[in-house]
């Protein structure tokens, strides 16, 4: 059994251990690593109410970085989790078929292949898995142009062009 650090960032790394058995669960990692990192952003926040000045600006900064870690990690934990799912209950000729699928379709999908149970899609658990995934591709395929800081816009818009 072999222990190892992993780095996920020059500035993040996973806390806890990984250990090596016949394979390494992802979902697991990323999972942890979002909780503590979910964990920063909170911590920062709450810093960031009680001072001022360069203080203030420095735990807004660290809040923006750990929630994005928080977003990006949440997402990468539900795709490694549904990756593995398929592999490990699907067929070999299906999960071939099926392995690049978009994440929202998979998780639809192979519960009802395996289990013969899914997701209500207007439910609103899976309108939160939807809007995190739309919050992931947004932040992933960030455009500079798109983003205008101090104006305030509802949840979706991307710039204030969209007003």
């Amino acid at each position: 059994m072999v222990t190892e650090k992993i780095e996920l960032h020059d500035r993040v790394s996973i806390t806890d251990s990984v250990t090596y058995r016949a394979r390494t669960d992802f979902a697991d990692i990323y999972i942890k690593e979002a909780k503590r990192q979910a964990k920063i952003a909170r911590e920062a926040f709450d810093k960031s109410l009680k001072s001022d000045g360069e203080e203030r600006g420095d735990a807004l900064w660290r809040e923006k970085q750990a929630s994005l870690f928080t977003i990006l990690l949440s997402v990468f934990a539900l795709e490694a989790h549904i990756n593995r799912i398929g592999h490990d209950k699907l067929k070999d000729e299906v999960w071939e078929e099926l392995e690049r699928l978009r994440l929202e379709k998979k998780w639809f999908l192979f519960p009802n292949l395996i289990k013969g149970e899914s997701f209500d899609k207007e439910g609103q658990l899976f309108k939160n898995f939807r809007n995190i995934i739309g919050l992931r591709n947004y932040l992933v395929h960030y455009k500079d142009f798109d983003f205008q800081e101090f104006v305030e816009h509802p949840c979706g818009k991307k710039n204030s062009r969209d007003l």
